[in-house]
């Protein structure tokens, strides 16, 4: 009797904990895309996946307007930007889910992450927004860039955007509040790549850094490699 009452017990605090306990961000699939080069490292490549030519044409869709960045993969829908819009549609057929405007020219990849969808506007005096991926609501909105804002990387919570202003800023991805500001010397035109504690993003002056992903303070820099080399127009990859 006592192994029964035991059992029921624990039966009835697992049911507890699956109806009580908050919800968690579903991690990402092997099929999954949700940021610019795949992930928050920036590498271009999934491993997991093995496509070769001849390829098939399944769907197409007529946006109506110039797609100018690459679409982001999670579940059975793709994002994609445009110059004026963002659109949601269906991964096995293409269907229409909805469109949300942007402001002005747009060129960066959404980020998504559970729920949201992270994107940025490169132009003056633009946002950096937050939409809900089921209806492209927006969630919030930071307009905190006096020019623009690039690709963004979004780990553990905290939304990482640089700026063509030479800041970089993080941001609480839950509300758009700014954590915190690093003012650099050179343009940021690439997406920061966070990793154990840290973040690394190039400028457009030809240097590396490396920050505190918790205070934004620099670790260290590198370079400069301008003018003889230009200045660090991709992600620094990271080996751990």
């Amino acid at each position: 009797m006592k192994k029964v009452f035991i059992l029921l017990a624990f039966c009835f605090l697992t049911l507890i904990s699956i109806f009580l306990l908050p919800t968690r961000v579903k991690a990402q699939t092997a099929s999954d895309w949700p940021t610019f080069m795949y992930n928050q490292f920036h590498v271009g490549f999934n491993p997991t996946e093995a496509m070769a030519p001849p390829l098939t044409l399944v769907w197409t869709y007529q946006t109506g307007d110039t797609i100018v960045n690459s679409a982001s993969v999670v579940g059975n829908k793709v994002f994609l930007k445009t110059r004026n819009n963002i659109y949601s549609l269906d991964t096995a057929d293409g269907n229409f889910n909805w469109s949300a405007p942007t402001t002005l020219y747009s060129s960066s990849s959404p980020t998504i992450v559970g729920n949201t969808l992270y994107t940025e506007h490169t132009c003056n005096n633009c946002a950096l927004k937050a939409y809900d991926t089921s209806t492209g609501t927006v969630r919030w909105s930071s307009s905190t860039f006096p020019s623009g804002i690039r690709e963004t990387s979004v780990v553990d919570g905290v939304v990482y955007a640089g700026s063509d202003d030479w800041n970089l800023r993080a941001f609480d991805a839950a509300t758009g509040n700014v954590l915190w500001t690093t003012p650099l010397i050179g343009g940021i035109v690439t997406a920061p790549v966070v990793d154990n504690g840290k973040v690394f993003v190039g400028v457009f002056a030809g240097h590396l850094f490396a920050l505190d992903a918790s205070t934004g303070a620099i670790l260290w820099e590198a370079g400069s490699f301008w003018p003889s080399t230009g200045g660090v127009n991709s992600s620094p990859p990271v080996a751990s």
